[in-house]
């Protein structure tokens, strides 16, 4: 119909992977389950894939190799390596491409439906706020950065959230057991 390339000329062409790909999508609940269109099978503790990505290619180019790992009983998706940056140890340095997360771009909450947060800390630092932030979304939840100035420090306080009523109870769990021991609900 166009001569000029508005339509791939190899859009028919498919593959088994690819196809597999096609039928895996993100539920739009929290926390975000991944989840087989063909089957209505959750998938998400299966398939090495962190929101938003829905092919390991794009995810692997953009943010990195994830491993699926068990960590003291529950199934973890760890990222080996970010873009431009070496592999994450303990004592990585922050990494270049840092994300910002901003209260202005979470979803808004389901009308009838309490939606809580999980205060994870308040950290004098920003880069530190960053880390934990940043944490938390690989854990798969709504990550959130706050700013308060008192006494003429800033402080940034950083919460999991919007979740949805009884899945903030387990994300707090979650985030207890990835190491935030101080971390309590918020409404």
């Amino acid at each position: 119909v166009w001569e000029d390339d508005r339509l791939n000329p190899h859009r028919a062409e498919q593959t088994l992977e690819g196809r597999a790909d096609m039928l895996l999508v993100w539920t739009q609940t929290l926390p975000r389950r991944l989840v087989n269109k063909a089957t209505g099978e959750d998938v998400t503790a299966k398939v090495p894939l962190i929101y938003p990505y829905l092919d390991i290619e794009t995810q692997r180019r953009k943010l990195g190799r994830v491993k699926i790992v068990e960590r003291d009983g529950q199934v973890v998706k760890r990222v080996l390596r970010y873009r431009n940056a070496a592999p994450i140890h303990r004592d990585a340095r922050p990494i270049k491409t840092a994300p910002v997360y901003s209260s202005r771009s979470a979803p808004a909450a389901q009308p009838n439906t309490k939606a809580g947060y999980v205060q994870v800390g308040v950290f004098g630092s920003p880069a530190n706020a960053q880390r934990a932030a940043r944490q938390i979304a690989a854990l798969g939840l709504p990550a959130r950065i706050g700013k308060q100035t008192r006494g003429g420090k800033t402080y940034h306080s950083v919460q999991a959230g919007p979740i949805a009523g009884g899945s903030a109870q387990a994300a707090l769990g979650q985030l207890r057991r990835a190491g935030y021991r101080d971390a309590y609900l918020r409404r």
